[in-house]
């Protein structure tokens, strides 16, 4: 196995209750650049919040932080419906 990865596996190990990133630099060009960033482990309990956008007229928008948390049990959060091949 790839040292990286297994250093991957003893953070998730050591941080079993946390969220963790795994961010990949490219310095082809003598700089360096985030090529590819995704998560490798999510935390047991989130919180359940969303990020909501709305206009306030011309080009100026709002952010506020919503908890969806009632609507959707954690449980149900990222469910899907398998379909029948």
């Amino acid at each position: 196995m790839c040292r990286r990865l297994m250093g991957t596996a003893g953070t998730r190990r050591m941080h079993s209750e946390c969220y963790i990133r795994l961010c990949a630099f490219d310095s082809t060009l003598s700089w360096e650049s985030l090529r590819i960033s995704f998560i490798v482990q999510r935390s047991p309990a989130e919180p359940g919040f969303m990020l909501a956008r709305h206009e306030n007229g011309g080009r100026n928008f709002g952010y506020e932080t919503q908890a969806y948390v009632m609507e959707k049990p954690e449980e149900k959060r990222y469910s899907y419906e398998r379909s029948a091949f």
